[in-house]
């Protein structure tokens, strides 16, 4: 008996809170915070300074965009997660804010389950 083949469940389209384009400008711009905790992250994980980091920050791309989630630490800030795989030679996680004025960084994490 043979099994029909299963059909592809439609994914939920997912949208980011803050738009990659106005992300990507506040970088060009320079208009970035880099947690000292992301920045030890990133050294301590691939070996990245900061220059690397804003590096890794114009090179994604919308289909890297993971969720959007409330702030476990502050719930009255929504953060943008980033998954990218090979980005830089990378595995790597980023969750991503920003008020208008600026962009802020939270720790980069390797992660070894990332989808692009």
């Amino acid at each position: 008996m043979s099994q029909k083949p299963r059909k592809k469940r439609a994914r939920a389209k997912r949208d980011s809170l803050y738009s990659l384009p106005e992300v990507k400008k506040l970088v060009r711009d320079g208009a970035v915070l880099i947690r000292r905790n992301a920045l030890d992250g990133a050294r301590d994980a691939f070996g990245w300074n900061s220059d690397e980091i804003l590096d890794a920050l114009r090179r994604l791309q919308v289909k890297h965009f993971y969720k959007s989630a409330v702030s476990k630490i502050n719930p009255q800030r929504v953060l943008d997660f980033y998954k990218a795989r090979g980005l830089k030679g990378e595995n790597w996680s980023c969750p991503a804010f920003t008020d208008g004025l600026g962009l802020a960084v939270m720790p980069l994490g390797h992660d070894s389950s990332s989808r692009s």
